[in-house]
């Protein structure tokens, strides 16, 4: 196993933070109404692929997800949620979602799901 390198996590663990704080101010009833809206649609992506690059990389350190993965996720996301298949009363979903999962997904593509830069020892 490789532990992964601190530069390549630091916009997975910013998207991720983001994510764990608005959860916690909505646990606590502090409410910003188009945060609570569309925040998590466009941290969706970011968060659930970084998770799953994040343990590929523990043991293949320079891998990166396929674009056609990281498309299909996306639409993936956007059916599941914005179809009306998954029914929860937290979940508003409406028509602005679907421009918040495709720029988080873009955000995923350009920030973290970059090939990690090998420091000469690695050579």
């Amino acid at each position: 196993m490789h532990p992964p390198q601190p530069k390549a996590l630091q916009p997975y663990l910013f998207f991720s933070g983001v994510f764990l704080i608005h959860q916690y101010t909505q646990m606590m009833g502090w409410h910003v109404r188009i945060l609570d809206h569309y925040l998590d649609p466009f941290l969706a992506v970011p968060v659930m692929m970084g998770t799953a690059l994040l343990i590929i990389r523990l043991w293949r350190p320079n891998e990166v997800i396929y674009p056609t993965t990281n498309l299909l996720f996306t639409v993936g996301l956007i059916l599941f949620f914005e179809s009306g298949w998954f029914e929860d009363p937290r979940i508003h979903p409406d028509a602005w979602d679907i421009p918040g999962y495709i720029v988080g997904s873009l955000l995923f593509h350009f920030t973290i799901n970059r090939p990690v830069e090998e420091s000469p020892s690695h050579k």
